[in-house]
């Protein structure tokens, strides 16, 4: 394969060149190669690709006859079940004793072969989809109960001729600062944590910008809303508790 290539015959082509296997022997058998294909994963899409190499199915040398097995891929516009078929009776052509087993197609072999790092990519995101949401609600909650805590010093501040318009800008900066803060380190804190995602990840990085970037402007978005629209802390003259901002603003 092109990776064991790489490995023992870096910038060579390695067609024609013979190799040894195993503990050095003068008179052990030597492989001539004769061709290079490309890399293949064996036990799962997360494998990392392995030196390999092919060799004849009757060479005793490797294992006994009675634990061989051998594989036919077929690609083919028709219908599996055609297919199947169709290979069923060129094997009986023949020898009417062989029996095709284990007929899968490409995508049920995909889908298998990903099950658990699905299973756990599932619940990965769904525990995610849970934490997204109680950030959401315990940023909203805190945001809100501070801006909301500064009702009294935001009348006093209008009584003694501060423009509202200042005002609003004042605690959307504030609150927004804050909130740049907390995103900051939560995305130095995901970005250190993504590296134990990228087994459960094919063809996606685990520390996705956009992800990212989505999650951060997400969030900055709950805490510029909450420091827009906050509740006025409880009292028992206003029963309703009206936006603590709107009610002064």
């Amino acid at each position: 394969m092109k990776n064991m290539a790489r490995r023992y015959f870096p910038d060579q082509d390695p067609v024609g060149r013979r190799v040894q296997t195993g503990e050095y022997d003068p008179k052990g058998d030597w492989y001539t190669i004769v061709g290079l294909v490309g890399n293949v994963k064996y036990e799962g899409l997360g494998e990392k690709d392995q030196p390999t190499m092919y060799v004849p199915y009757f060479d005793s040398g490797w294992c006994p006859w009675f634990v061989r097995e051998m594989y036919i891929v077929v690609r083919s516009a028709s219908a599996p079940e055609k297919v199947v078929s169709g290979l069923q009776s060129a094997a009986w052509s023949l020898d009417n004793q062989l029996a095709l087993a284990h007929v899968r197609t490409m995508d049920q072999l995909l889908y298998e072969s990903v099950a658990g790092s699905r299973f756990r990519a599932v619940l990965f995101g769904v525990f995610a989809g849970l934490a997204l949401v109680l950030a959401m609600i315990g940023i909203y909650g805190v945001m809100a109960y501070s801006v909301g805590e500064r009702t009294h010093e935001i009348g006093i501040r209008i009584a003694l001729g501060a423009h509202r318009t200042n005002i609003l800008q004042t605690i959307l900066r504030e609150g927004g600062s804050l909130a740049l803060l907390g995103v900051g380190i939560g995305f130095v804190v995901a970005l250190a944590l993504s590296r134990t995602l990228s087994g459960l990840l094919f063809g996606v990085q685990a520390n996705d910008p956009l992800t990212f970037a989505a999650v951060a402007a997400f969030l900055l978005s709950v805490a510029l809303a909450a420091c827009y629209h906050p509740r006025a802390p409880s009292d028992p003259r206003r029963p309703h508790g009206r936006p603590a901002l709107r009610m002064i603003l």
